[in-house]
Formats: structure tokens, C-alpha cells, sequence
């Protein structure tokens, strides 16, 4: 754990060094392509995104996502690695986004601020993914929804296992850790990622990606449970 919000800071940006947004996105093994590129879209497809949303995007790294929001309203990325900032704005070019330096435990923006809440590839990276969770829960609007995507890190430790045994590992993940990745503090399968997310939401999609029965990384839409 960190005691201070510049040692998160300092711990995040040293991993975002070792793992660029570009890893994934741009990876040498078309299979890490394939899935990164079918979860972005499984994504996008879930925000719906309007003309008329006003859209956070809470851990946005390097910004591949945020480059597909631009016909929203008004648009965030908030990130707490200030280099994963600085690749996001070279990368979206675009004046249309507000980048925010912030911890996603504290969001500095008001209750029932935005339309559409995104967390993608992040809940896994924190000590305490509920209270972030909780955060999602304050800022998004009641008729408003939040997509969430994390991996399905159990199936992937198999898979990677597997993969390792055969002997084909570096051949297929060449820039892959093969066990579970450092900056993962967070092991998450189904009925993990949804216990949390049901004291908050109600569950409206989920889906495994890139097969709809089984994969390693899942995707999910979910709306606020009535406020008191």
C-alpha cells in the first residue's frame, strides 16, 4: 500500500513505463492485438456514446479510447500517471478533451456530473478497486451508465500456464509476462468483478471477450441502483 498520493503516482507511472497503452494496441503477437482490439470496440459498443453525453474515461492511459469519443459533448480522461497523460494528448490531438492528473479514488468533479462513467483495463491495477468503484457510482447520472472492463485474470494465468508447457509461449506473447502481470494487484474473475459492482449497480451486459461463453478479458454496462 502507499501512504501517499505521490508514491501511487510514482508506483503507477514506473509500471505505465513497462506497459504502454501502444503494448497492447500495437503488440507484436496478433493474438494480444485481436482481443485488445475486439475488447476496445466491445467498449465503445456499450457506451453508446451521444451528442449530448458528458463522458469520463477513468484511467485512460495512452488514450486509444478517447480518440473514439470525440462527438460527445464534453469529454475527460483522467489518469494519475502524468507520462500515460502526456502520450493521451500527443496521441487524441484534440483541445475537445479535459486531461485530468487525479487519483480515481478522489474524482474532482461533482455528484451526477457525467452521462456515460468508462473504466477500462484499470480496476485490476488498485489496492482498493471498490472505493473507485464507489466514486463511478457518486459522479455518474442516475439515468446514466457505467462500462467497466477488466481482465478475466484467472482464465489468462491458464492460458499463459498452458501456453508456457507446450513451449509456444514466446513464440505467440513475445512481450507478455508469463505469469501475472506486475502492475496487476487485482486477480478478478466474474463473481469477483460483480459482487463489487452490485452494491452499486445493476448489472445491464456483460460479455467475455473476444468469445461471448469464455475469454480473457470482460466487459461490462451497468446503471446506478436507485439513489436514497
Amino acid at each position: 500500500m502507499y501512504s501517499t498520493f505521490e508514491e501511487k503516482q510514482k508506483w503507477n507511472e514506473e509500471m505505465y513505463s513497462r506497459f504502454p497503452t501502444k503494448n497492447a494496441y500495437e503488440n507484436k503477437s496478433f493474438i494480444v492485438r485481436f482481443i485488445e482490439q475486439v475488447r476496445a470496440r466491445t467498449v465503445l459498443k456499450l457506451s453508446n456514446i451521444q451528442k449530448s453525453d458528458k463522458v469520463i474515461e477513468i484511467g485512460c492511459e495512452g488514450g486509444y479510447l478517447l480518440k473514439k469519443m470525440l462527438s460527445a459533448q464534453e469529454i475527460v480522461g483522467l489518469d494519475i500517471a502524468r507520462n500515460a497523460l502526456e502520450d493521451a494528448r500527443n496521441f487524441v490531438k484534440s483541445d475537445k478533451i479535459k486531461f485530468v492528473c487525479a487519483d480515481a479514488s478522489n474524482i474532482p468533479f461533482e455528484d451526477f456530473y457525467f452521462d456515460k462513467v468508462i473504466c477500462s483495463q484499470t480496476l485490476e491495477h488498485l489496492h482498493n478497486p471498490e472505493k473507485v468503484i464507489a466514486e463511478m457510482f457518486r459522479i455518474v447520472k442516475s439515468g446514466g451508465a457505467v462500462i467497466i472492463s477488466v481482465p478475466n485474470e484467472r482464465v489468462l494465468i491458464i492460458l499463459k500456464k498452458l501456453f508456457v508447457k507446450i513451449g509456444l509461449f514466446n513464440l505467440l506473447f513475445p512481450n507478455l509476462e508469463p505469469r501475472s502481470s506486475s502492475w496487476h494487484i487485482q486477480n478478478f474473475n466474474k463473481r469477483d468483478i460483480c459482487k463489487i459492482l452490485n452494491n452499486y449497480f445493476i448489472i445491464q451486459r456483460f460479455i467475455y471477450v473476444p468469445l461471448p461463453f469464455f475469454g480473457p478479458e470482460m466487459v461490462i454496462r451497468c446503471r446506478p441502483l436507485t439513489r436514497s
